[in-house]
């Protein structure tokens, strides 16, 4: 009898396992790094990986893993090890080292962020609001977004918290990842290229990905900028202008922002707001409670901290936008728009 019941609890098991596998595009993957070859969501969706990742939520060892038909190589292993994605424990166990959180943990975590965000947006909407101001007084209203979250939000603040470095340093990328499901109806994220920034989201047209690829746009643009202080190539020329990112006369269009000028009224109110929601992450509790409470690495607060603020961040976003302060670039609305102007800036 007993041997009968514990055949039915391991199919149980085994089947709960599978029911929560599934494919990496349907969760919501965040990376908050740095690499130098290969981002790590390259190493994640290689293969099986991600299968793999999801059986080790929590430690067992790759027999278990063959019990469920889960197929894992010692190279597969191996790079995974190697990439800081997952780990080898004394007693044979192997367990991720991303967080990847399920679905009624999501919930959880989401109603969570939520109430810090609206603790915070007390205090810094009059704020937001003076900087959507200035930035019309500066002719930078289509800009508005993008500086608000990428210089800002997703920005100038990592100075006062975690930075790529701060955090896991693997084989061939800094920072770290984590999981989420389900995906946010509406987010936004920052790509940095040295000093040249793109506010992207998930909805935004897919020309926006081609047009501004790092290697055959992004730094022969800067190149050109940096040595020139406008861009002379007839090639890149004729694709910037095309974009409305330079003028006729090839000087820059897109924003350029001294973040060293403390003389800044748009530096002065960034830091006014960056210094609250710090104050607030470092004096209280909600980062302790949030790792316990969805059994973040104890031993990696700096981790908890990061996935925290980003969901914290996001709802933030989603307030200005309910309330109207501002409101999405056009670009990622209108799929005939071809200029990125509004995505874009410098920041030195």
């Amino acid at each position: 009898m007993k041997l009968i019941l514990s055949i039915i609890l391991l199919f149980m098991y085994s089947v709960m396992g599978f029911a929560q596998q599934r494919d990496f595009s349907e969760w919501d993957a965040t990376a908050f790094c740095s690499y130098t070859r290969h981002h790590p969501f390259t190493y994640i969706k290689a293969d099986n990986n991600w299968e793999i990742m999801q059986a080790l939520r929590t430690p067992h060892t790759r027999a278990y893993l063959d019990s469920l038909g889960i197929k894992n190589s010692d190279s597969q292993m191996m790079l995974l090890r190697i990439e800081g994605l997952i780990s080898q424990e004394e007693n044979n166990n192997w367990v991720s080292l991303i967080p990847i959180l399920d679905s009624i943990q999501t919930v959880n975590a989401r109603e969570y962020s939520l109430r810090i965000a609206n603790t915070l947006y007390i205090q810094i909407k009059n704020d937001i609001s003076s900087l959507v101001d200035v930035l019309k007084q500066e002719a930078l209203q289509e800009s508005i977004y993008t500086i608000l979250f990428s210089y800002v939000l997703d920005g100038e603040i990592w100075k006062s918290l975690n930075s790529y470095k701060d955090l896991k340093s693997s084989a061939t990328w800094d920072g770290e990842c984590w999981v989420f499901y389900y995906p946010r109806k509406f987010s936004s994220g920052t790509n940095s290229y040295n000093k040249f920034n793109v506010c992207w989201s998930k909805s935004q047209p897919e020309f926006i990905w081609r047009e501004l690829d790092r290697r055959t746009f992004i730094e022969p643009f800067m190149a050109d900028y940096n040595a020139n202080g406008k861009i002379i190539s007839s090639d890149l020329y004729t694709k910037a202008f095309a974009l409305g990112m330079i003028n006729k006369d090839g000087s820059l269009r897109i924003p350029i922002i001294d973040s060293q000028d403390k003389n800044s009224r748009l530096n002065q109110i960034s830091d006014k707001m960056i210094n609250i929601i710090v104050q607030y992450f470092t004096n209280s509790d909600i980062v302790s409670d949030f790792q316990k409470q969805f059994g973040i690495n104890q031993n990696n607060k700096k981790l908890a901290c990061t996935m925290l603020y980003h969901e914290v961040m996001w709802d933030l976003i989603d307030l200005c936008l309910n309330d109207d302060i501002i409101q999405i670039p056009v670009l990622w609305k209108d799929k005939e728009k071809k200029s990125t102007y509004s995505v874009v800036f410098i920041k030195n």
